[in-house]
């Protein structure tokens, strides 16, 4: 994964209780809308959190591997507030044939 919340001002977890809004895991399980609103997964580790950006299904479904036991609250937030707080635009611009590689230009 490589999309991530990272406000300029405050802390991720302000940014998502400001900006986003909170849903069941079973809901982010199922979000498929990857235009105008996004799932957010805030991981909670032992020393520090993240905001991953699902940008599409392939990234959704990564953060419901078996095996990850980390606590994890999920979060939908718009795309312009996320252009705004993270390096969104970056995997927005990648094509599917490009492999999710940020900025790759074809030749």
């Amino acid at each position: 994964m490589g999309a991530y919340v990272n406000p300029k001002t405050g802390t991720k977890e302000e940014f998502l209780h400001m900006k986003g809004t909170k849903i069941t895991r079973s809901e982010a399980a199922q979000w498929d809308n990857f235009t105008s609103q996004f799932l957010v997964c805030l991981v909670l580790n032992q020393s520090f959190s993240a905001a991953a950006i699902a940008y599409d299904q392939r990234e959704r479904d990564a953060f419901f591997h078996p095996d990850d036991k980390r606590p994890m609250e999920f979060y939908i937030v718009s795309k312009s507030d996320l252009l705004i707080a993270s390096n969104l635009e970056t995997y927005l611009s990648t094509s599917d044939a490009d492999d999710f590689i940020p900025n790759l230009k074809k030749t």
